[in-house]
Parts: C-alpha cells; sequence; structure tokens
C-alpha cells in the first residue's frame, strides 16, 4: 500500500496492519473523518455516525509483539492483509474466538485481559493461515 490504495472490504472481513501502518476506514475516503467520541461504554467506544443505512459495526484490536523477535515472521507480510469471513457465525473457530473476544471484553471478569491476549494471537495465527 502506498498511503493512497483504498481497498473495497465487505461484511465479515478481517483487515491486519501488521506493520502498524495508519490506515483510514470510510464509506467515502473523500468525506472528513467523523470525530471519535471521548464516551466509552464498558471500556470500549462507540462512534454513530451517518444517515439511516443499515448499521456498520466493527472490532479493533492490538497485538503487540517485540519488533526484533516477529521480524521474520511480519517483515514480509504486505501492509494490509484483507482475510474474508464471509458470514461471521460460518466462519469456523476464528469467528468464535472473535464473538469470545467481545464477549470477554464486555463481561470484564478475572483474568480477562491474559485471556484476550491469548485469544488474539490464536486468531493472528488463524487469520495469517487462511491468508496464506
Amino acid at each position: 500500500m502506498d498511503g493512497n490504495e483504498e481497498v473495497e472490504v465487505a461484511a465479515g472481513d478481517l483487515l491486519l496492519f501488521p506493520h502498524d501502518h495508519r490506515h483510514l476506514l470510510g464509506s467515502d475516503l473523500m468525506l472528513s473523518p467523523a470525530p471519535v467520541g471521548s464516551e466509552a461504554i464498558e471500556g470500549l467506544i462507540e462512534m454513530r455516525w451517518g444517515g439511516d443505512g443499515e448499521a456498520t459495526r466493527f472490532i479493533c484490536g492490538y497485538l503487540a509483539c517485540d519488533r526484533r523477535a516477529c521480524r521474520a515472521l511480519l517483515g514480509p507480510l504486505p501492509a494490509m492483509l484483507r482475510i474474508p469471513l464471509g458470514d461471521i457465525s460460518k466462519s469456523g473457530w476464528l469467528g468464535d474466538l472473535l464473538h469470545i473476544g467481545v464477549e470477554e471484553s464486555l463481561a470484564k471478569r478475572p483474568g480477562s485481559q491474559s485471556l484476550l491476549a491469548k485469544l488474539s494471537e490464536l486468531a493472528f495465527i488463524e487469520a495469517l493461515r487462511r491468508y496464506a
């Protein structure tokens, strides 16, 4: 990606940015970005913007690693990976991991942070397998 490339995504697509590149999501990239509110619901930021169309929901996450240790794995990857999952309810255990991650984020039970870290690692590995 050269910074100006537009990629059309569909419902159920999983996007990974393995090199931490900046990105912009939108239905029309010529419009000014909507301001992100500071209100958090259960630790998650909810954005409401737009018209009367169907709601778009997305989940963002971050998985950190030591760049030196991960260079061999992440270095050859493109700036963005798009893994189409289609109907998330029929996407196998990767979809299940994503659902569990959302539920665990909202529940905030003891051990949630550790569980979310492991879920993120499993989801990342399975996403790379599907990309390959």
